[in-house]
């Protein structure tokens, strides 16, 4: 009698928990990350430090699903900059990493601009990875602002 108590306990405790975690992995959506477009006298180049914060956004994609196919995705962001700011937050001067960026909303076949999207705030840019994840969770906030729109 006891066992059969303890395997109904775990069995309710298990579909508490699987039910938690469910809502939990919920996504806001598809993701689509990409580059703005480089043209030098018509011929088009990629620009491998934003492929670099592409890289560090997929790794940090929030509650975002990434997607590799922009057909597939329900939203956009493309990476326009990439660049360092010397500031002093405390008095003592400091490389601070800047990412700056567009998000987009599908509408219909089309992109819809939502949002242009930088990372700010303490510490919100002293290495690549955590600046693209600042951009990362400012894209989730404009998503949350603009859905039902």
């Amino acid at each position: 009698m006891p066992r059969t108590l303890v395997v109904c306990w775990l069995l309710m405790l298990n579909g508490f928990c699987s039910g938690a975690l469910y809502a939990a992995d919920k996504t806001m959506g598809k993701l689509f990350i990409k580059a703005a477009d480089s043209n030098v006298n018509g011929q088009q180049f990629a620009d491998p430090e934003l492929a670099s914060t592409i890289k560090d956004m997929k790794v940090r994609h929030g509650k975002f699903a990434v997607v590799d196919d922009e057909s597939q995705a329900e939203f956009l962001i493309v990476v326009l900059e990439r660049k360092m700011e010397m500031r002093s937050p405390m008095g003592t001067p400091v490389n601070y990493k800047l990412v700056s960026a567009t998000f987009s909303i599908k509408d219909g076949s089309s992109w819809k601009p939502a949002c242009k999207l930088t990372n700010s705030g303490f510490n919100g840019g002293s290495s690549w990875g955590i600046a693209a994840g600042r951009v990362i969770n400012e894209a989730e906030k404009c998503a949350k602002e603009h859905a039902g729109k």
